[in-house]
């Protein structure tokens, strides 16, 4: 374990990576109001298109939680880089980096085709879960967020979050009820993750519908 909950060095450090993404997201959101103002929407009831070779099934919210994975392991790879403990050597460490930089570039243009083909009907805004194996309290507990960039912040928080209790998990200097206390911990911040998911599509979802009003 490389850094012990909470390092706000380090979590600032990849916040502000994301701080720059969500500003081209709210860039892009400008773009969509200003081209669906004045516009029919011609294209309503189609079947999702493809984009970039890709079939857009994904929601906003998947997109982004992979981005924000990706951008978790690049930090930590980039970290042990910096660490003479790490446990592959330099050249597969940048070989790993040069691997998640493509597939991060590869995953923003199909978040960016996302945002703005989203207005024209064609992909899929949100994917409706059953909920079948989580308690009804433990739904919804992320707090009071109104706003694409708060939730897209709150799920990369959540990420970091999970990254470092799976950490945890994987330890062998402690007790199996610790371990335990642990995979609870997953169980709560994995739910709560997924809130947030669906919270991105949610908002992405009423924002166009203001934009289309």
């Amino acid at each position: 374990m490389f850094w012990s909950w909470p390092d706000r060095n380090s979590i600032y450090k990849l916040l502000s990576y994301v701080d720059i993404r969500k500003s081209r997201f709210n860039q892009l959101f400008c773009e969509v109001s200003n081209n669906c103002q004045g516009k029919e929407d011609k294209n309503k009831g189609q079947k999702p298109q493809k984009l970039g070779g890709r079939n857009m099934a994904e929601t906003l919210g998947s997109l982004i939680d992979k981005l924000a994975i990706k951008s978790i392991k690049e930090f930590y790879i980039k970290r042990m880089l910096q660490t003479k403990k790490a446990k592959f050597s330099k050249c597969q460490l940048k070989d790993k980096l040069e691997i998640l930089r493509k597939q991060k570039r590869s995953l923003l243009k199909e978040i960016e085709e996302f945002i703005m083909e989203a207005p024209a009907g064609r992909i899929t805004l949100s994917d409706e879960k059953l909920k079948l194996y989580n308690k009804p309290h433990r739904i919804g507990r992320i707090g009071n967020i109104n706003s694409v960039s708060g939730a897209i912040g709150g799920l990369t928080k959540k990420n970091l979050e999970l990254w470092h209790l799976e950490d945890e998990a994987r330890r062998e200097d402690v007790s199996l009820s610790y371990i335990g206390s642990i995979k609870k911990k997953i169980d709560v911040a994995n739910q709560q993750r997924n809130d947030l998911i669906d919270k991105i599509d949610v908002l992405f979802d009423q924002k166009l519908k203001k934009l289309k009003n």
